[in-house]
């Protein structure tokens, strides 16, 4: 071989080893990506499920149903933490008879009414995914459009949380109290039914993407041994 045909030879092969460290470096961040959105959704989850659990207790007694779609969110191939206290408090009351249930729920509802709820309504951090926009369009379609949508119901959430927490705080303040009460519990009322009604929907969105995301994980680690 030429001199020019061993310098185009190192040049194609530069090239080709470029190539192929671009490749590797992009495996490596969606792969990282993916881990940590999973590790993170397992966060948000449960925590939207039990929101929507806690709100229903304090906009009124909680139903049988809200319970057991509470329980029926929370399967126990994904991992996720919730007070084992809690979790056999609900059990039990799902045994119940009817008449049990009713009584035991309205007596739950008046010590939540009983105690202020502010403090424990927190938005949901989105900072991994916010750190980690550009990675999303490294994704399939499908995968892309059900996380843009998961930033944008948390988002929503968060904001009507922001809101519930004002007007919360106004109530501390008794030259507003005076009055604007009516107003304030109103207004906190309907900020609870809005998060309420978000969290249950985003919930079944986050299930969704767990589960898709537990799929792509697979398909992506025989992807690269192959």
């Amino acid at each position: 071989m030429d001199k020019i045909g061993y310098i185009l030879l190192g040049w194609l092969l530069g090239l080709l080893g470029s190539h192929t460290l671009r490749w590797s470096d992009r495996n490596q961040k969606i792969n990282d990506f993916i881990n940590g959105l999973y590790a993170q959704m397992l966060e948000i989850h449960p925590g939207l499920v039990m929101t929507y659990c806690s709100i229903n207790g304090i906009l009124g007694p909680l139903s049988k149903e809200t319970i057991e779609w509470t329980i029926s969110m929370l399967p126990t191939d994904h991992n996720f933490v919730i007070n084992e206290n809690l979790k056999k408090l609900i059990e039990v009351l799902l045994k119940c008879r009817k008449e049990d249930f009713e009584i035991a729920s309205k007596e739950y509802f008046k010590l939540v009414k009983s105690i202020p709820s502010g403090k424990e309504l927190k938005k949901f951090d989105l900072s991994f995914l916010e750190n980690n926009l550009s990675t999303i369009s490294l994704l399939d379609n499908d995968l892309q459009q059900t996380i843009w949508k998961i930033i944008h119901r948390i988002n929503l959430i968060n904001q009507n949380t922001d809101s519930y927490i004002f007007y919360f705080r106004k109530t501390f303040e008794p030259e507003v109290m005076k009055v604007n009460e009516a107003n304030l519990k109103i207004n906190i009322e309907n900020c609870l039914k809005m998060i309420s009604k978000d969290v249950m929907n985003t919930a079944d969105v986050a299930l969704e993407l767990l589960k898709d995301l537990k799929t792509f994980k697979k398909r992506w680690t025989y992807k690269i041994i192959c």
